[in-house]
C-alpha cells in the first residue's frame, strides 16, 4: 500500500512540473522569436536613422520648410542638340545634326523676349531659321496660370 500511495504521490507532483516546464519552454521560444522580430523591425528603422540618410532626409526637410525665394528677373541662355535631323517627316541621314541656341530675358513682372535659332548640315545655308517671340505670363491663382505671346519666324 504504501508502493502504491507513493507512486500516486510521485506521479501527482511530478506530472504538472513537466506540462508547466513545457509551457515555459514554449513560452521562451516565444519570446525569442519576437526578440528576433523586433530586432529585425529596429534594423530596418536604423536606416532611416543613419548619418547618412538623416543627413538626406533632414535636407529635404530644410528644403521643404525654406522660405520662398525672392522673384527676380533672369536672363537664360541654351542650346539644344539633336543627332538625327527629320525634314518633312524623313530622316535626313545618320551623319547629319542640328543645334538650336537660343537666348530669353524673364521680367519679374511677367513680361519676356526670347530669340531662337536653328541650325542643321541639311541645309543650304545651313543657318536656316530664326524665331523671335514677346509675351506675358502670369499666375493669377495656385491652379491656373495665363500666357500670351507673339512669334515671328524669319526664315
Amino acid at each position: 500500500m504504501r508502493i502504491g500511495l507513493l507512486i500516486v504521490a510521485v506521479t501527482m507532483f511530478t506530472h504538472p512540473g513537466f506540462a508547466q516546464e513545457a509551457r515555459v519552454d514554449s513560452l521562451m521560444r516565444d519570446s525569442v522569436r519576437l526578440e528576433q522580430e523586433i530586432r529585425k523591425i529596429l534594423a530596418a528603422d536604423s536606416l532611416l536613422l543613419a548619418s547618412d540618410s538623416g543627413t538626406l532626409l533632414g535636407l529635404i526637410d530644410s528644403l521643404m520648410n525654406a522660405p520662398a525665394p525672392a522673384l527676380g528677373s533672369q536672363l537664360a541662355f541654351r542650346v539644344g542638340y539633336n543627332s538625327n535631323v527629320s525634314s518633312t517627316g524623313r530622316t535626313l541621314g545618320i551623319d547629319e545634326f542640328g543645334l538650336a541656341p537660343g537666348i530669353a530675358y524673364y521680367h519679374k513682372s511677367g513680361l519676356y523676349a526670347d530669340v531662337s535659332g536653328y541650325w542643321s548640315q541639311q541645309y543650304s545655308p545651313t543657318y536656316y531659321l530664326t524665331i523671335g517671340t514677346v509675351g506675358y505670363m502670369a499666375a493669377p491663382t495656385k491652379v491656373w496660370s495665363v500666357l500670351a505671346e507673339y512669334n515671328r519666324f524669319q526664315f
